[in-house]
């Protein structure tokens, strides 16, 4: 789905837990994102996955320079 906004996405699994996964997102346009992640198609999605919305955390990069 991410494609349809640019965003590019690497998915990790922790090998001793599969229900326990991670996203690593390049999101050019954080308000678009935030937009595409509130809609309707995208809530419908996560909840047929079976996300835990509950568990998710963004975090955004920085630099110490």
């Amino acid at each position: 789905m991410f494609d349809k906004i640019s965003v590019k996405a690497r998915i990790f699994r922790d090998p001793n837990n599969p229900s326990a996964t991670g996203v690593i997102a390049d999101v050019p346009d954080m308000d678009e994102f935030d937009e595409f992640m509130a809609s309707d198609e995208v809530k419908q999605a996560m909840a047929e996955d079976g996300l835990k919305v509950e568990t998710m955390r963004a975090l955004e990069e920085f630099s110490t320079e």
